[in-house]
């Protein structure tokens, strides 16, 4: 698959949940502040993950970003193949 990126398209590796920061952080951010106390109507499901969206500071976007840079090397230096990276 191709990336479009600042210096053009960029090959990256297919069906890459590690790469991706929704997958690697957000879904499971989510499902943690929701089922904390989990929610007894839609509505109330509805305003968790709306809370917990809204609950996503600054400084967690900047370490996701910092923590897509490293596993995005690591892909580099595994040539795209399988990696293993600390959680």
């Amino acid at each position: 698959m191709k990336d479009v990126g600042y210096g053009g398209c960029v090959e990256s590796p297919l069906r890459s949940p590690d790469l991706n920061p929704l997958d690697f952080f957000l879904w499971e951010y989510i499902k943690q502040r929701v089922h904390g106390t989990p929610p007894t109507t839609l509505q109330e499901l509805r305003n968790c993950i709306t809370d917990a969206c809204a609950s996503v500071s600054s400084a967690m976007l900047y370490n996701v970003q910092r923590e897509v840079h490293s596993r995005v090397q690591m892909c580099i230096v595994a040539e795209g193949h399988h990696f293993e990276h600390d959680r």
